[in-house]
This record gives structure tokens, C-alpha cells and sequence, in this order.
């Protein structure tokens, strides 16, 4: 009998050093989550992280910025409780036969939406569609498109999107010169700045 009891003490005390080690590791992940979340919110406001004309090529000039506003939005992005944001266009040529345009578009989302932005379907129609490129591995996480329109004639534009930390950003180019490779570097750029 006394060695049933010393063993059932011996038992007890192994399960309360075991459930006290699961205690503070719990307490010490959730301080780790804490740190991570505060190390993923960009502490630089959108206007600020928006690409500059020192950041294209020679001859583009800005057409448009301003500050976003919710009536931008869809509903998918306003359901993800899109923050604030920030748009630019910039332009270079003289007629419409010879113009290329770049647009650049920031949202801030809460951490925890953040992913959900880009899975957003893009909704190919009779006048636009769609098709997906490969992975410009920019950001957290990004995609990119090919978006041909058809309204009278046909033209194609090309656009990434990427997340990083809790901001969304669309770069897209289109006109009479689509050069792809430049949209890329353009996202790269873009993403430097986000700290």
C-alpha cells in the first residue's frame, strides 16, 4: 500500500512539472506571436511607400496620385477591412498611339487579412480576361497577370499584386509598350521600401 501511494505521488509530481513546462511555453509563445505581429505592421505611411518618377524610367511624368478612399473598393476588399491607401499614375507619351501608363495602388490591411487580398478572384468576362503568370516572388506572397481587353480592338497590360507585412500593392503597365521585365523591377522597388 505504502509503495502505491509513493508512486502515485512520484505520478502526480511528474504531471504538474509537465503541465508548469507547458505553461510557460505557452506564455512564452504567446509573447513570440505578440513580437511577430508588431515586427509585421509597416510603420510607413502609404504615400510615403508609393513609387516615385526617380524610380522609373527617364520620361514618365505623374498623371494622377491621391489618397485612396473606400469607394475605390469592392466589397471583397472592404469585407477584408481594408484600412487606408494610396494611388499613383504616371504616363509617358504625347498621343494615344504612343502612350504606356504604370498605375500603382497600396492598401493597408489588418495582419491577420493580409493573405486573403490575393486570393480575391480576378474575374475574366466577354471583354477582359485574366491569365495568370508565373510567380514574380515579390513580397510575402504575389501573383502576377496577363489582362487582355477587347472593346472594339485587342490590348494587353500586365500586372503583378504582392503582399508584405500588412500592405497589398497593384502595379500594373499597359499602353503601346508593355515591357513585363520592367513591371518586375518596378515591384521589387516597391517592395524594398516596406519596413
Amino acid at each position: 500500500m505504502k509503495l502505491n501511494t509513493q508512486l502515485f505521488v512520484i505520478i502526480l509530481l511528474i504531471i504538474m512539472v509537465l503541465l508548469s513546462g507547458c505553461t510557460e511555453q505557452t506564455s512564452t509563445t504567446s509573447e513570440t506571436i505578440k513580437e511577430q505581429t508588431k515586427t509585421k505592421l509597416s510603420s510607413i505611411e502609404p504615400s510615403d511607400l508609393i513609387l516615385q518618377v526617380s524610380d522609373l524610367p527617364s520620361n514618365f511624368t505623374i498623371k494622377e496620385r491621391a489618397e485612396r478612399v473606400k469607394s475605390d473598393l469592392d466589397e471583397d476588399a472592404k469585407n477584408l477591412g481594408w484600412k487606408k491607401g494610396y494611388s499613383v499614375i504616371f504616363i509617358k507619351g504625347e498621343t494615344i498611339f504612343d502612350m504606356t501608363a504604370i498605375s500603382h495602388s497600396i492598401s493597408i490591411y489588418p495582419i491577420d487579412n493580409i493573405s486573403k487580398v490575393l486570393d480575391i478572384p480576378r474575374k475574366s468576362n466577354e471583354n477582359r480576361t485574366y491569365d495568370e503568370l508565373s510567380n514574380p516572388n515579390i513580397g510575402d506572397k504575389s501573383k502576377a497577370f496577363r489582362v487582355t481587353e477587347n472593346s472594339g480592338f485587342e490590348t494587353r497590360s500586365y500586372m503583378i499584386e504582392f503582399v508584405k507585412m500588412d500592405v497589398y500593392e497593384y502595379i500594373s503597365i499597359g499602353g503601346t509598350s508593355t515591357d513585363y521585365e520592367l513591371l518586375k523591377e518596378l515591384a521589387k522597388k516597391a517592395e524594398a521600401k516596406i519596413k
